[in-house]
């Protein structure tokens, strides 16, 4: 299959130093699955005894196993197609702007199978095994990082996105009144600071917001004001409990734990606000965000995220970690970011297909934001979790969510086309 999935799969090569057995063809993995499983999957040599007047074969060789993934390869080619696209596009609009790249996950929701894990910019595995200096010494090289595998390892800070778990706190700690309102002026206490995206563009407020409305135009100075209500270690005991800053146990290597401010040292309120919208001193994978996302839609029960097919097999629902309650009405929230024409991922055409939260990462004024979206389709009976982000790509809702849109799309014919195949 060429470039596809290269960073999953990763590459072989020569072995940097050579064991007993191994013959000056002998090819070892160097990276991703290759290196993860190289014990399973390179056999084992043969041993022939040649002398003059016989020969014996004094060992037989063995082929290695063969491992099936959970990766639909019609997916994972449209995600790495889309990012290289979105890429160029960013590319084109900003070519004096930082080095980028960008990075999707799908996830079945249920089991955690991973379905498409696609980071661009990508390199070639036959040319890494080819051993060739020129190709390896140019990726070592390119400041894009075309080897740096972005859905695992790229931990960067989630932005509104994280305003999900935010959300689950408050709700699950019971810190929101009954009659739960705020009004948005636009900004928390001055003009100058702490304001909302639509403040900044366009100097108007949210006005009258709930919980609701706040995840749905993504309020920022509605969590500003919320976090409040939270003792200082229940939201980073929250963020924890939902998988962030800890790797997701997929195994896959090199992964990123992420960071998130500790529970036993609580933050300050300037730092909790900043985290309450996934800014500050919150960094989060793509691979940890899909998780999140599939947790909601499964009703609050978190799975491990694997890429063995084998694993599947004995995968449950996983373990709750969020009331079904809770989970409902984040789920009733993120539809509404598409289906409502105030949504700030709205799309017609995609209402009932895709739910979901965009984030707008500001990035300390070093380029662009990066753009983010994260969301389950179909939106009734959810299948599948996705994450898209694209490095200082912008607005997540205008940049990430039409990935996510399509990747949903193409899904929903995937699934179609299994059903009418049935027996």
């Amino acid at each position: 299959q060429g470039e596809l999935a290269a960073h999953v799969l990763g590459a072989v090569g020569k072995p940097l130093e050579q064991t007993e057995g191994q013959s000056d063809s002998s090819l070892v993995g160097r990276s991703g699955l290759e290196l993860q499983l190289d014990n399973r999957l390179a056999g084992s040599p043969g041993e022939r005894l040649v002398a003059p007047a016989r020969e014996e074969v004094l060992q037989s060789p063995q082929s290695g196993e063969e491992v099936r993934l959970t990766l639909d390869v019609r997916l994972q080619r449209l995600a790495e197609q889309l990012l290289e696209e979105s890429l160029r596009r960013r590319e084109l609009r900003d070519p004096g702007g930082p080095p980028a790249g960008g990075a999707a996950v799908v996830l079945e929701a249920r089991s955690g199978a991973i379905l498409a894990i696609a980071s661009a910019p990508r390199f070639s595995p036959a040319e890494m095994a080819s051993g060739a200096a020129g190709p390896i010494a140019r990726w070592q090289h390119d400041p894009r990082k075309p080897l740096y595998h972005r859905a695992v390892q790229m931990a960067l800070p989630p932005g509104s996105v994280f305003k999900l778990v935010t959300a689950a706190a408050l709700l699950e700690e019971g810190s929101l009144p009954p009659d739960d309102s705020y009004v948005c002026r636009g900004y928390l206490h001055s003009p100058d600071e702490l304001r909302c995206a639509l403040f900044r563009s366009t100097g108007e407020p949210h006005g009258p917001t709930d919980l609701h409305a706040a995840l749905v135009q993504s309020c920022n100075t509605y969590f500003f004001d919320r976090v409040q209500r939270l003792e200082g270690g229940l939201l980073p005991a929250w963020a924890d409990r939902l998988g962030f800053g800890r790797t997701t146990g997929s195994g896959l290597p090199g992964e990123s734990s992420g960071e998130i401010p500790s529970a036993l040292e609580p933050p300050g309120l300037a730092v909790r606000r900043q985290m309450g919208i996934g800014q500050g001193p919150v960094t989060a994978t793509p691979l940890q965000v899909a998780a999140l996302v599939a947790t909601i839609a499964n009703g609050g029960r978190r799975g491990r995220p694997h890429l063995l097919a084998e694993e599947t097999e004995g995968a449950t629902a996983g373990r709750p970690v969020l009331r079904h309650e809770t989970a409902r009405k984040l789920q009733e929230a993120m539809r509404d970011v598409v289906a409502d024409p105030r949504g700030t991922a709205h799309h017609p055409a995609a209402a009932g297909l895709l739910a979901g939260k965009t984030g707008t990462a500001e990035t300390g004024g070093r380029g662009a934001p990066h753009a983010w979206f994260a969301g389950f389709a179909p939106c009734e009976e959810p299948e599948i979790a996705i994450a898209v982000v694209i490095e200082h790509g912008g607005d997540g809702g205008s940049a990430a969510a039409p990935l996510a849109r399509i990747l949903a799309e193409r899904w929903r014919e995937i699934s179609a086309a299994r059903l009418a195949h049935r027996p």
